[in-house]
C-alpha cells in the first residue's frame, strides 16, 4: 500500500481565482516551484519552497485563503513523503480548518484533505483519530458518488484496519465486507482488488483465532491470485505463507510443512533465495517444525532464515529478532539455557533499538 495513496490536493486547490491573479503571480510561481521539484525528486528543496509559498499566500491573500490552504496540504504531503509524520499533522489540520470553513460540508474536495490527514493519522498509530475523519469522508463521499461507488471502498479498508487496530472487530469485520461487497460489484468477484481485501479479511480473522473461517477465506484469495497472476507469482507464495500459519494453528501439520514448501519455492524462484522473504518464510517453516517437535528439522532452517534475512535487511531488524526468538524458543525447549538467553538478548537488544 502506498502510504500517500490520497490525491496530493483537491481539485479546487488547484485553481487560482481570478481576481488578483497579476500580484498572485510570486505565488503561482513558487507553487509551480514546488511542483516541480517534486517531480525531480528534490524532496528537500520542494519543502523549502513550500514554505516559501505558504508564506507568500499568507501575505498576498490571507490566512484563510484556499491557496494557502492548498501550500498548506502540499507541505504536508512533502513531509508525508519524506516519513516526517508528526510534521505533517499541524499543516493537514490547518489546511483542513480552512477548507470546512471555505467549502460546502459535502464537498468532495473537502474528504480529499480529511483522507490525507486520517492517513497521516493512521500511519503514525493514531487510529481513534484517523477512524471519525475516514467515517465523514465516506460520508461525503456515499453523496457524491454513490453508497457503491468504486471510490469508497479503498477508504472503508482504511477505515475498517483503524477498527480492527483498535479491537472493534465486529465493526472492523462488518466495514471489510462492506468494501468487499462494493469491490466484487464494481470489479467482478476475481478480481485481484478483491483478493487483496480477502487478505485483509483473513488476516481480521487469524487475529480473532477464528481459523477456520480464515483458512476458507485465505483458500479463496489464493485461487483469484493463481487464477490472474499464475501459480508461481510472489502474491501466491505470500497467500501459501499464511495458509500455512493458519493450518500450523489448526495443527494440520502436513498441510503446513507442504504450504510453506511450496511458498519458500516459488518466492526463492521468482527473487532470488537470498531474498528477504525466502528468509521469513524460511523461519516461519522452521517455527513450525519446532512447535512440533521436530527440533532436529528446525534448527539448521533457523540457522538458513537468520543468514539470509541478516545479509538481505542487515542485522537489526524485527524479522531477524522474530527469527531470533523462535530459534531461543527452540533451544529452551531442549534444554540450552545458556543459548536460548544469548539467542533472547540479541532480540531484546534489536527490538530495542540498541
Amino acid at each position: 500500500m502506498n502510504k500517500c495513496r490520497y490525491w496530493l490536493v483537491p481539485a479546487i486547490m488547484a485553481a487560482v481565482l481570478a481576481a488578483g491573479v497579476a500580484r498572485a503571480q510570486t505565488w503561482t510561481e513558487l507553487d509551480q516551484r514546488v511542483k516541480d521539484l517534486y517531480a525531480q525528486g528534490k524532496y528537500d528543496e520542494a519543502v523549502a519552497a513550500a514554505k516559501q509559498a505558504i508564506a507568500s499566500a499568507e501575505e498576498t491573500y490571507g490566512p484563510d485563503h484556499q491557496n494557502t490552504a492548498k501550500s498548506l496540504s502540499d507541505l504536508a504531503f512533502l513531509y508525508r513523503k519524506t516519513g516526517a509524520l508528526d510534521q505533517a499533522v499541524p499543516f493537514y489540520e490547518r489546511a483542513l480548518k480552512i477548507w470546512e470553513r471555505k467549502l460546502a460540508p459535502d464537498d468532495p474536495n473537502l474528504a480529499a484533505t480529511m483522507l490525507n490527514l486520517a492517513a497521516t493519522y493512521q500511519e503514525l498509530g493514531r487510529y481513534g483519530e484517523a477512524a471519525p475523519l475516514y467515517q465523514k469522508a465516506l460520508e461525503i463521499m456515499a453523496k457524491a458518488y454513490g453508497a457503491d461507488g468504486i471510490k469508497l471502498a479503498p477508504v472503508m479498508l482504511d477505515l475498517a484496519a483503524c477498527e480492527e487496530k483498535q479491537q472493534k472487530y465486529a465493526d472492523a469485520e462488518a466495514r471489510y465486507r462492506q468494501a468487499l461487497a462494493v469491490l466484487e460489484k464494481k470489479l467482478g468477484p476475481v478480481s485481484p482488488d478483491v483478493a487483496d481485501a480477502l487478505d485483509r479479511l483473513a488476516a481480521l480473522y487469524v487475529a480473532q483465532r477464528r481459523f477456520p473461517e480464515a483458512e476458507t477465506i485465505i483458500a479463496r484469495s489464493l485461487e483469484i491470485n493463481r487464477n490472474y497472476r499464475g501459480g508461481n507469482n510472489v502474491k501466491v507464495a505470500a497467500g501459501l505463507n499464511e495458509l500455512a500459519g493458519v493450518y500450523k494453528q489448526e495443527r494440520k501439520w502436513d498441510l503446513s510443512e507442504q504450504a510453506y514448501g511450496r511458498a519458500i519455492a516459488i518466492q526463492e524462484a521468482a527473487m532470488g533465495r537470498d531474498h528477504y522473504l525466502a528468509g521469513v518464510y524460511t523461519g516461519n517453516l522452521a517455527e513450525m517444525f519446532r512447535a512440533q517437535g521436530r527440533y532436529a528439522a528446525a534448527e539448521p532452517l533457523f540457522d538458513q532464515a537468520l543468514a539470509i534475512l541478516e545479509k538481505a535487511l542487515g542485522k537489526d531488524k524485527p524479522e531477524v529478532a522474530d527469527v531470533l526468538d523462535n530459534w531461543a524458543r527452540l533451544c529452551h525447549d531442549t534444554g540450552r539455557l545458556q543459548q536460548a538467553r544469548k539467542l533472547e538478548k540479541r532480540a531484546a537488544a534489536i527490538r530495542g533499538g540498541k
